[in-house]
């Protein structure tokens, strides 16, 4: 399996990462190839394999340029200090001089000139930097242009002038296998080829310019909103998601003072025909190639929802626009009333309905439920969901120290990380649960030096967080789920044999909300088991229902077929 792998080598049990050297640098390098250990773990291996790989070529690209030719390859626009560049007036000058260099080496008749194999690794990188995905550490010669633009500040657009040079760079890899086989060479493509400069704005346009920022990019201010907004970790992201999808989805990419109500109608409009989950579905490929290929499918994917592009990208993009409007880079707001329309449709089925008797007979039955008899976190966690209502995301934060007695009344404190300030409040403990021993179950966690009631499950959500937080991916508490709530919806329902997809782990707290009503619960109380009213936690003790007349209303709940005696 190991020599599968490119430049992986397995021997005498452990792995090695090999790369060979061309004839002509082995005399500079003093080797014929390098060889790294890597380790015996393979998933480790692989894991350093690509650092291991990239510090090799670097050494070797050294020592191409101390072979190289006399005139070194310049990549180095030539811009004028009074304005800003657009990518294609950087990315242009760069394939003309990877060209020019290509051309000079094989008229020299320089060894190099036959040093033409193709590095796919590098290809393969270019290529995802082409869809939009930025490495960790660039390809040399790409970070060295962006810096020589960025120091001279003629740097108008980073992310999509990084786009445009690796694709240069691709042209270029191209046009060199070309000319190694005889052929002539390709045409650029029109996106790489530098336009006359465009005449100065008029003075209508001019006088939209109010400041410095008025001739930057949507994605160039958005870190200057972020910094200054502070908003959560989520609301950045859809910030920097809508700046770049605008910025593939309007072509020549205007600056903000450049935006008019014609630019936002001709974004909505591509919007509605963007796949949704485009990025997941065609990947390496722009949102432009994304759409084009999603409609040559037999099955196109849907598109986005309409609801989403208005509530989540033109909110997103007018909420950035009116900012710039405060902070005088902008004089109005050109995205204000742009909406998608909304018509038709077919009316959609409730996401999720509660568990009938028939439904707990199954899920609670002995044999699927604990059949060893032991109640553990994912048992304890359906039951909580069934008799206390919380949502996953807060039975997962649950802290021991948030199961108290209130007035003699043993009750779950829902007081974590929340989805709103009305989710706060106590819900006490129904009968059943402490018949089957959750009192027991908490007092050998607090024993064990634990800190929250499914301590598992709150570790592995908490892993998970900070692995989206280091993608600026985080969501509130949408992490917690994809534990076990996941393995019952995907594995335990289907084995109780429930197979109606509106029905998952979230179900329990609709049959318990369920349960609640058929129970006679009035809708003020109910509310407030669920966290559905406006009163935060403290109102809960001061000014909400006493803690008796909560404790009497959980007490109502009764779910015929299910029969819980054999485990307690």
């Amino acid at each position: 399996m190991a020599s599968k792998t490119r430049n992986l080598q397995f021997k005498d049990g452990r792995y090695y990462a090999r790369l060979s050297i061309h004839k002509a640098l082995q005399p500079i390098l003093g080797r014929k190839e390098f060889v790294a250990p890597l380790g015996a773990d393979r998933t480790a291996a692989l894991d350093r394999l690509p650092a291991a790989i990239a510090g090799m070529k670097e050494e070797i690209a050294i020592a191409k340029r101390q072979l190289g030719t006399q005139q070194k390859p310049t990549y180095r626009p030539k811009p004028s200090p009074r304005r800003q560049l657009e990518p294609v007036e950087i990315a242009a000058p760069f394939l003309q001089s990877r060209l020019k260099l290509d051309d000079e080496v094989r008229n020299s008749g320089h060894p190099l000139a036959g040093l033409g194999y193709p590095d796919h690794d590098h290809i393969d990188q270019l290529r995802q930097i082409v869809a939009g995905k930025r490495p960790a550490i660039l390809p040399a010669s790409l970070a060295f242009a962006l810096d020589h633009a960025r120091a001279t500040g003629n740097l108008k657009n980073e992310g999509a002038t990084l786009r445009l040079l690796a694709q240069a760079e691709l042209v270029a890899i191209d046009t060199e296998m070309s000319r190694d086989e005889g052929e002539p060479d390709p045409p650029i493509p029109a996106n790489l080829i530098a336009q006359p400069a465009q005449p100065a704005p008029d003075k209508a346009t001019s006088a939209r310019i109010l400041s410095a920022d008025s001739t930057k990019t949507l994605s160039e201010l958005v870190p200057r909103l972020i910094r200054e907004r502070q908003p959560s970790p989520a609301t950045a992201r859809e910030y920097e998601v809508m700046a770049r999808q605008f910025e593939e989805l309007v072509d020549p990419v205007p600056a903000v003072y450049e935006i008019t109500r014609r630019h936002v109608q001709r974004f909505k409009d591509r919007l509605l025909e963007t796949p949704s989950s485009a990025t997941k579905r065609f990947k390496d490929m722009t949102l432009p190639e994304a759409i084009e290929a999603n409609k040559k499918r037999a099955q196109p994917y849907d598109c986005l929802d309409p609801k989403t592009i208005n509530d989540k990208t033109l909110m997103r993009l007018t909420g950035l626009l009116n900012w710039a409007m405060r902070q005088d880079i902008i004089p109005d707001n050109p995205a204000t009333g742009v909406r998608a329309e909304i018509t038709g449709g077919k009316v959609k089925a409730p996401p999720r309905v509660h568990f009938n008797p028939g439904d707990l007979t199954k899920l609670f039955a002995p044999r699927l439920f604990a059949p060893t008899g032991r109640l553990g976190e994912t048992q304890w966690a359906m039951l909580i969901g069934l008799f206390a209502g919380l949502r996953p995301s807060e039975s997962a934060q649950m802290r021991l120290d948030s199961v108290i007695h209130q007035r003699g009344v043993l009750c779950l404190t829902v007081e974590e990380e929340t989805k709103t300030e009305g989710s706060r409040r106590i819900v006490p403990v129904h009968s059943t649960l402490i018949a089957l021993g959750f009192e027991q179950y908490v007092e050998r966690l607090r024993q064990t030096k634990e800190t929250h009631l499914f301590p598992k499950w709150y570790e592995d959500g908490m892993t998970a967080k900070a692995e989206a937080t280091a993608k600026s991916k985080t969501v509130l508490n949408h992490y917690f789920p994809r534990f076990i709530p996941r393995r019952f919806n995907v594995t335990y329902k289907k084995n109780a044999g429930i197979a109606d997809p509106r029905k998952d782990f979230y179900s329990f707290r609709h049959t318990f909300k369920t349960g609640l009503s058929m129970a006679g619960v009035e809708r003020g109380v109910m509310d407030q088991l669920c966290g559905h009213s406006d009163n935060t936690a403290g109102a809960v003790y001061v000014h909400g229902v006493s803690v008796e007349a909560l404790k009497e209303a959980v007490e109502r709940l009764h779910y015929d077929g299910l029969d819980l005696k054999s485990f307690m």
